[in-house]
């Protein structure tokens, strides 16, 4: 019975070790494979971890090259509205403002450009105003805006500017005539019986007597801006009545920007007087510092005599504009004094007490005196001149006259007697990417 038992136990004790071990086995074998799974699905992890980085870094370097490259396009967009409006004479007329150019295709983008003018959207108005250049591209999903003022080239004067006497037709001197700093130029045939020193231009010369200069002939007629040029400056003039003035006579008078005998003054230093037919407006012993338009109708005229001080109200501005038609006369019969204007001195009571100097200048007439239209000129007296005389009609020389060319005159023209400079230069320092 007890070896019985024994033989039980042992047989149970070497059932238990058996099991034992193949238990030990059976966990070792499951813990390689929860290893294994694990570390394929952390491989997994990471392999999908890094496409998924791959794909990000592509699109974002992506991303930045069409960044990059819309920048790139949009001053390119910008530079080439440079380079087409330099290239257009009439851009400022053609091409509208704020709006934006047709879209053009360059490398991988898009670019399209516009002009503006900043100061008041206006650009046909006035060719010296800057103009704001705008380019913007887009390049996939990026898109980009690029700007930069640009500034107008400098006009230059009409070759008429250099001259000290011009006539658009014939040209008669009787009278000694001294020009200095430019030549007398003359359209049509220049008679002389008198004595020129200066040098002359002229389509043919009929020559009695003498000139002192060196002649060219045939000389071809110059531009000048024509008779229309009065209704440009009377857009910003002041209108003096020609009722309002005594006898039609400016007499001991100061007209300017700040003084007005006949009415409200004008800012600008503009006026405008229209010279009812067969009328004269005559201009005597006066200080003039103001653009005066005047437009004479059929057989009116505008004399000059006296004392005369005249100069323009500003620089770049012109000193007389005179339009008329045939048969309308300017008279320049200043003389060489000096030009004192004064005022009765008034008390409380109204009684004059004395007389007030209100002003005193040498008796010239500077800047660029234009008669235009079919109106002739004729010179009478001893008038000094510093400046040009553009008489688009027949000049007549009859007294002694002096003129001194102005070299201001061609450095800074009067509006409308330049010729524009449509070129524009990008201005340092005004570059800049703006919101879209």
């Amino acid at each position: 019975m007890m070896m019985m038992m024994m033989m039980m136990m042992t047989g149970n004790d070497r059932r238990d070790g058996v099991s034992g071990q193949q238990r030990s086995s059976s966990r070792h074998r499951g813990g390689t494979y929860l290893l294994v799974l694990a570390m394929g699905t952390l491989l997994t992890v990471i392999g999908l971890s890094i496409g998924v980085a791959g794909r990000i870094a592509t699109r974002t370097t992506s991303a930045e090259r069409d960044w990059s490259e819309a920048g790139v396009l949009a001053q390119s967009g910008a530079e080439l509205a440079l380079a087409t409006i330099s290239a257009e004479s009439k851009w400022r007329e053609l091409r509208p403002c704020d709006d934006w150019n047709p879209v053009v295709t360059i490398g991988n983008g898009h670019v399209k450009w516009k002009l503006k003018d900043p100061g008041d959207n206006d650009l046909s108005n006035n060719p010296s105003d800057p103009v704001l250049v705008s380019g913007e591209a887009t390049v996939g999903a990026a898109a980009r805006r690029f700007s930069v003022l640009a500034s107008p080239g400098v006009a230059r004067a009409l070759p008429v500017l250099s001259t000290g006497l011009y006539g658009g037709g014939a040209v008669t001197v009787s009278s000694a005539l001294t020009v200095s700093g430019g030549p007398v130029h003359a359209a049509g045939t220049l008679s002389n019986s008198s004595t020129i020193w200066a040098d002359v231009n002229a389509q043919s010369i009929v020559n009695t007597g003498t000139i002192g200069g060196f002649v060219v002939t045939p000389s071809d007629a110059l531009s000048t801006p024509g008779s229309e040029v009065l209704l440009d400056y009377q857009a910003e003039s002041t209108q003096i009545l020609y009722s309002l003035i005594p006898l039609g006579r400016i007499d001991n008078k100061i007209l300017s920007a700040s003084s007005n005998p006949y009415g409200t003054a004008s800012a600008t230093g503009v006026y405008f007087i229209r010279v009812p037919s067969s009328s004269t407006l005559r201009i005597r012993d006066s200080i003039v510092r103001a653009t005066l338009l005047v437009q004479l109708q059929a057989g009116a005229r505008l004399i000059l005599e006296g004392n005369v001080a005249w100069n323009p109200p500003s620089s770049g501005m012109p000193s007389l504009i005179a339009a008329g038609l045939p048969g309308t006369e300017v008279v320049a019969g200043t003389g060489s004094g000096t030009v004192t204007v004064t005022a009765a001195q008034l008390n409380a009571l109204g009684i004059q007490i004395g007389v007030l100097t209100l002003g005193s200048a040498p008796s010239e007439l500077n800047g660029l005196f234009h008669v235009a239209g079919g109106t002739s000129t004729t010179f009478q007296s001893t008038p000094q001149i510093v400046g040009t005389w553009i008489s688009d009609g027949a000049v007549t020389v009859g007294g002694t006259t002096k003129i001194v060319v102005d070299p201001q005159l061609a450095t800074n023209p009067p509006r409308r007697y330049a010729v524009p400079n449509d070129t524009v230069t990008a201005v340092p320092g005004t570059f800049a990417w703006d919101e879209r």
